[in-house]
């Protein structure tokens, strides 16, 4: 039987082994969503650090205080700390794109019309917007410009 050409497709059950995988997207979406947060987050706090060195620098002469001295050495610290935490979260940020992106793809997301409630039918747009967010300019440094 044809179906009319305006008519919804046919919705499908997902079978154990898509509930298992749409159950770790909705997982690995959440854990998406917040590594941006920590991400994002992380970068303002370098870039706060670096552009509060650089004024202590300008700032710097041969007979400046100890406790400006000491300031700079503080905040080149708390860069050389913050560096490898940056590294860790875009690590994990990167792999968890990539995981969430491979549980689309094995669901072909965009391809089945599954029966889902409404939540769950949420969860896919949460993790579509997840996924977008990634993509903003703010990232593209640290992406190799992608």
């Amino acid at each position: 039987m044809a179906q009319e050409p305006n008519a919804e497709p046919e919705k499908k059950e997902m079978d154990a082994a898509q509930l298992q995988t749409f159950k770790q997207l909705k997982i690995q979406s959440g854990a998406l969503n917040r590594l941006t947060i920590d991400l994002r987050l992380y970068m303002e706090e370098l870039a706060k650090y670096k552009t509060q060195l650089t004024a202590l620098r300008e700032n710097d002469d041969e007979e400046k205080e100890d406790k400006v001295k000491s300031e700079i050495k503080s905040k080149n610290d708390q860069i050389k700390e913050l560096e490898p935490v940056i590294q860790d979260v875009y690590q994990r940020w990167i792999n968890t794109i990539e995981k969430v992106d491979e549980m689309k793809q094995e669901l072909k997301w965009d391809k089945v019309n599954y029966k889902l409630s409404e939540e769950d039918q949420e969860e896919f747009k949460k993790a579509d917007k997840f996924l977008l967010a990634t993509e903003g300019d703010e990232f593209k440094s640290i992406k190799g410009g992608k």
